[in-house]
């Protein structure tokens, strides 16, 4: 019996088509997150008032989470572009550096400021000199100097070459300002390693979920300092702790806690024993006087022999 290769593969390709289908909608499906309504109504809002900017908006609260965290600098950034020319450097530098910003800093911007003092091209005289100065700057002699600014000159493109050279140079203060960008965004990324270090201590403790909770509690914030404020404030917590400060090893970064131990429990021990010791003796000053009084109660003790 013959087979027809033609309808077997006609046979199959229904079946094919079907599946190839199902994947389709499958991705679709996948794809298609579904979109929250109160999260569409705020990014909707935030966008007719001028807050965020036209684009497709997915629908999910970690979308708009992380509009939001950018939207202080789209605020500032355009709050900035609304004041005068004169002073939008000296509040981009503020604003980038935020808390990370020193008097001297400050002055040293300002010096930079002032030096910034734009350069005019205003005629041929101008523009020869200038360029000139950029040229030898360089490192071109004075003689080649000459032959192409008189070349520019001839080809009356002496001003046209001298303000696209002045347009590209770049001011100090933009520079100073991308130097304290990468500064803050190195401090942040220690901050951030740091975090990722501490938790990784705790983890490796093994302690109680409730003891770590308490040390989080403890490094959150200014709760830390102000703990440290409070000990130095107060006599006996401050030589308890300098007691405990006294186990640090500055070598190797770490507290001896077992010798820590070791001489907590001494003294533990020793107080336990000189309270036994003190107790026995209490009991035993009893007894006799007891004994004195009632001599034949001794009596009572002693076996008879038959």
């Amino acid at each position: 019996m013959q087979i027809d290769n033609l309808q077997i593969i006609d046979d199959l390709l229904p079946e094919i088509e079907i599946e190839e289908v199902k994947k389709e909608e499958q991705v679709v499906e996948e794809t298609n997150v579904e979109k929250d309504p109160v999260a569409l109504s705020f990014y909707e809002e935030m966008k007719n008032r001028g807050y965020f900017e036209e684009k497709d908006f997915d629908g999910s609260w970690e979308t708009l989470e992380k509009e939001l965290d950018d939207f202080p600098n789209k605020v500032l950034a355009s709050t900035i572009a609304s004041f005068p020319d004169v002073s939008k450097d000296v509040l981009r530098y503020i604003a980038t550096a935020g808390e990370n910003i020193t008097k001297e800093e400050m002055k040293g911007f300002f010096k930079a400021y002032f030096e910034d003092e734009p350069e005019t091209i205003s005629n041929l005289d101008d523009a020869r000199n200038y360029l000139e100065s950029y040229y030898k700057e360089q490192g071109l002699t004075q003689r080649a100097v000459t032959a192409m600014l008189d070349d520019l000159e001839d080809e009356d493109k002496l001003e046209e070459k001298a303000k696209e050279i002045l347009s590209k140079k770049e001011k100090k203060t933009d520079s100073l300002i991308e130097q304290k960008y990468e500064q803050n965004a190195n401090l942040e990324k220690q901050a951030r390693e740091r975090v990722i270090a501490i938790e990784e201590e705790l983890n490796n403790t093994k302690w109680k979920p409730e003891r770590i909770d308490k040390i989080k509690t403890v490094l959150q914030g200014n709760t830390i300092n102000t703990i440290l404020q409070d000990i130095v404030n107060n006599p006996k917590s401050l030589v308890q702790f300098a007691d405990f400060m006294s186990y640090y090893d500055t070598k190797n970064k770490v507290f001896s806690l077992e010798n820590w131990l070791k001489q907590a429990e001494t003294t533990t021990v020793k107080s336990v024993k000189e309270r036994i010791s003190q107790n026995m003796m209490s009991s035993a000053g009893t007894n006799t006087k007891s004994e004195q009084k009632n001599p034949n109660k001794l009596m009572d003790l002693i076996p008879i022999i038959d």
